[in-house]
């Protein structure tokens, strides 16, 4: 389980590089875009979430914590 800071960004720096090459018409087989979708949000939201545009709701962040192995509490900001 994610439990620092450091840990953390390595996390979000992965998911930011996945972003740059998988979108909402990447094909379903892309190994990319499997590893994004292990964690049930379409590309394009998780870029809303990192960018602030929009903040997870509590059950996202739970299967989100779930998935990368991160606190929820970090996630959400608390």
């Amino acid at each position: 389980m994610i439990q620092n800071k450091i840990q953390y960004d390595k996390i979000t720096e992965r998911i930011d590089e996945l972003l740059a090459v998988v979108n909402n018409d990447t094909s379903e087989n892309d190994k990319d875009y499997i590893e994004l979708y292990l964690l049930e949000v379409s590309p394009s939201r998780i870029s809303e979430y990192l960018s602030g545009t929009t903040e997870p709701t509590l059950k996202v962040a739970r299967t989100m914590g779930k998935k990368l192995s991160i606190d929820p509490h970090i996630l959400l900001g608390l």
